[in-house]
């Protein structure tokens, strides 16, 4: 069920952004508060980097995927996370999901989101998104 730009509970999504999907199950998603959310991957390879509004604790349940990090420097470094893995992912952390074994599982702890969020798409062009995935820029 979705709460308007406030968040989610009891909701499934898919995430497609590149070649392959995220499948997000939504336990519950409070925008002022955090949330609890598993994502099933079955990426072949994002087509942009993201960062996101929130900072999180990730636990890979199943499974691993390659993630590429663009670092402050303008270069990218990659790593791969696989079951059982735990990691923080910073609000800061501009990433994306090159490939993952299909159906590879995370569960994922999210903090308090931020008003906003950036894309960086091929060209270095940036978008900046608020709740509701508006476009600032």
């Amino acid at each position: 069920m979705r709460l308007g730009k406030y968040g989610k509970v009891l909701h499934v999504d898919t995430v497609a952004i590149g070649e392959g999907y995220i499948k997000r199950y939504t336990l519950v998603e409070l925008k002022w508060f955090g949330g609890l959310i598993l994502n099933v991957y079955h990426t072949r390879e994002q087509d942009r980097f993201h960062t996101h509004a929130f900072s999180a604790v990730s636990l890979m349940l199943w499974g691993h995927y390659r993630e590429s990090i663009l670092l402050p420097t303008g270069q990218t470094t990659s790593r791969v996370r696989k079951a059982p893995d735990i990691c923080y992912l910073p609000r800061s952390l501009c990433h994306k999901i090159m490939e993952s074994t299909p159906g590879a599982v995370s569960i994922t702890l999210m903090g308090p989101w931020h008003k906003t969020w950036k894309e960086i798409h091929q060209g270095n062009k940036v978008r900046t998104f608020t709740w509701g995935r508006h476009r600032t820029t």
